[in-house]
């Protein structure tokens, strides 16, 4: 095989331009274009990074430095994000232990209403205690709807298992090569 038909059959096979292949071989663009053209041979230099393509080419492809460092170059973020994730998802869950700790107090008290409400004396007596009932009443129901009910702690869940999901996703993507 000679070098121009070397050079094509690499370039063909990795889908390179002849600039890219250049960059590998550290030679100029011309300097392929006329070695593909056989007008001019490549420098003795590059011949050992040509070989290494080409015996790549029957044992897998090679990976050029360049190639490897923009592989791995986005392991930083994802690590960095994956971090994120645990993190957010760890306050989350304390968040949510607070709210239901807020909203164990509440509940309890709509639970004692009604024995709470039986008790009261009829009349005039009781109705400074029916204000003060209905008072402990709408305090619990609002603090349940908008505070710390099952609603808010539903949507705080949903946040944790989302973060969750997440960082199993970027614990699960593939390593470049050289990470593993």
């Amino acid at each position: 095989m000679s070098e121009a038909s070397d050079l094509r059959t690499v370039r063909a096979w990795l889908g390179l331009t002849q600039a890219e292949l250049a960059k590998w071989l550290g030679v100029s663009r011309e300097r392929v274009a006329k070695a593909e053209i056989e007008q001019r041979p490549l420098p003795f230099a590059a011949w050992p990074r040509l070989t290494q393509l080409t015996l790549g080419r029957a044992a897998g492809p090679a990976v050029p430095p360049e190639a490897l460092a923009a592989a791995t170059a986005y392991q930083a973020p994802l690590r960095a994000r994956l971090r994120e994730c645990r993190y957010q998802a760890a306050r989350l869950r304390q968040a949510l232990a607070v709210l239901r700790a807020r909203a164990e107090p509440l509940t309890q008290r709509l639970a004692a209403l009604p024995g709470l409400a039986t008790a009261l004396p009829a009349g005039a007596a009781g109705e400074d205690r029916r204000r003060w009932l209905a008072r402990l009443v709408a305090e619990a129901t609002d603090g349940l709807a908008a505070e710390c009910g099952p609603l808010p702690q539903a949507l705080l869940a949903a946040r944790i298992a989302a973060y969750e999901h997440e960082a199993a996703l970027l614990e699960a993507w593939p390593a470049p090569a050289g990470d593993q």
